[in-house]
């Protein structure tokens, strides 16, 4: 049974949406409808989330849509609604089919050259057909920008997950984010830096653990004749230290995950674009089920309106 809505969600959800809608002329407004597909393989079909890898490999293909709608209120305020709609499915393991579909609603305010935020997030997900998951997180944030190249910011970080078939995981957790961009060329080149750090707090003890995260990205264009490539680098790296004995293993999991990935985004025309990627991630663990390694190679085609 999924938990229920607590009443500050409930409140924070109204106060952006109602803040979201037309309510003067002088408003403007902006939108965003945009359509993927791609296909791919996976070398280790599974779910790191809950602990489920298959170790072998299969074909995947994905499909979103997606829409938003951007509207400034005054110079100082502004808002964002979204809806997001993803499905991966797999050629054998079906069981592994994902559907996910994620609200967006976000509220921000500028005081004199900051930027102050709240953004709710509220994902629904189903695995084969079958209720799987809800997760809401809400991150009130700040940010600014300095000398028009470095951008700055910070989020506290709520979440709140719940399994349908798995209670024992349902969890909430609290954390906090800083990002820091280098901007070179606006968002077109650009390098980034994150660091993270929180607790999660799951109905099973052995689930409970502590987290620090680093990542960095470099974004660059690569011009040709003819055409622009995008390319984007990731790498993230994150350690997890649980708190409570595994009854498995009879000691505490600790867990370290790497994950690297390499985009290539090539518009094709003007509103198509296609894209390739590359991802390998890895999972050095003392539980044997979440000790793993795996890599995605994929193409999709993106058409925006």
């Amino acid at each position: 049974m999924k938990n229920a809505p607590n009443n500050s969600l409930i409140v924070l959800l109204l106060t952006i949406l109602t803040a979201s809608m037309p309510a003067a002329a002088n408003e403007r407004f902006t939108y965003d409808v945009d359509l993927e597909a791609g296909t791919g393989w996976d070398s280790n079909v599974g779910l790191s989330e809950i602990d489920a890898n298959t170790d072998n490999a299969d074909q995947v293909t994905n499909v979103q849509i997606g829409a938003g709608i951007q509207t400034r209120h005054t110079d100082d305020l502004r808002s964002v609604l979204r809806y997001d709609y993803s499905d991966t499915s797999y050629e054998e393991y079906s069981e592994f089919d994902l559907g996910l579909h994620q609200f967006q609603a976000e509220l921000t305010t500028r005081f004199g050259l900051t930027d102050v935020g709240l953004m709710v997030n509220h994902f629904d997900g189903n695995l084969d057909g079958d209720d799987y998951l809800s997760l809401t997180r809400i991150a009130p944030n700040v940010s600014r920008l300095f000398n028009n190249r470095w951008f700055l910011r910070a989020a506290y970080v709520h979440t709140d997950t719940s399994y349908d078939e798995m209670p024992e995981r349902d969890a909430s957790g609290l954390g906090l984010r800083t990002d820091a961009y280098y901007l070179l060329q606006g968002m077109e080149h650009y390098a980034a830096f994150s660091f993270a750090l929180g607790r999660e707090d799951a109905e099973a003890d052995e689930l409970d653990y502590n987290r620090w995260q680093i990542g960095v990205t470099y974004a660059f264009p690569i011009r040709t004749n003819s055409f622009v490539t995008n390319l984007k680098l990731r790498a993230r790296y994150e350690d997890r230290s649980y708190r409570s004995e595994d009854p498995v293993i009879g000691a505490a999991r600790s867990d370290t995950r790497m994950r690297y990935s390499i985009e290539a985004d090539m518009p094709l025309a003007d509103r198509l674009g296609i894209t390739s990627y590359i991802d390998w991630s890895s999972s050095d663990s003392n539980l044997e089920a979440a000790d793993y390694d795996k890599r995605v190679a994929g193409i999709r085609l993106t058409l925006e309106f």
